[in-house]
């Protein structure tokens, strides 16, 4: 049977959910990325937020917001990376509850071989399959996926997604 509600896009609805599928698979695990520790995409993913926002001194609660990840899958991924030594915890002089969390020297050196071995290994591919492609059509890949994951997110037929629970 020929699923028609997809209609024209449905090629490109199929490679989104193999995507979506293969990097679910692989998310949690470990592989060298081209550098000395054992890493996963989960841990990569984090710090590379951690280095892009570093300056902004942001909480674990909106890391683990911004990247779409649960608090206590977040805070796992943070200890396992504490233990490696590619994170370091600090808290704000203002506010001791609140943990923020810097990347080590190591982390450092480590993105930037995960950083040398993604350009080799695929993002030069990426670049040259998309070279000719006008800004304005990459602009609306971004917003496709974007809708994607915030109905993945967000759903509205979930009752448990407004529901509060009293803390005592």
């Amino acid at each position: 049977m020929k699923l028609d509600w997809l209609g024209e896009y449905r090629l490109l609805m199929e490679k989104i959910i193999k995507y979506a599928n293969t990097y679910a698979r692989t998310y949690r695990k470990k592989m060298s990325y081209g550098t000395d520790i054992l890493i996963s995409a989960a841990e990569i993913q984090v710090l590379e937020y951690i280095l892009e926002n570093e300056e902004k001194y942001q909480n674990m609660a909106e890391i683990a917001l911004r990247l779409g990840v649960s608090s206590s899958a977040f805070s796992k991924n943070v200890k396992q990376m504490l233990s490696k030594g590619l994170l370091e915890k600090y808290h704000s002089v203002n506010n001791k509850k609140d943990v923020i969390i810097q990347p080590s020297a190591l982390g450092r050196s480590v993105y930037s071989d995960y950083c040398r071995y993604v350009k080799m290994d695929f993002i030069d591919q990426m670049e040259d399959v998309l070279k000719d492609v006008p800004q304005d059509n990459i602009d609306k890949i971004v917003m496709v996926l974007d809708i994607l994951a915030d109905r993945l997110i967000n759903d509205p037929e979930d009752p448990t997604s407004k529901e509060l629970i009293k803390i005592e």
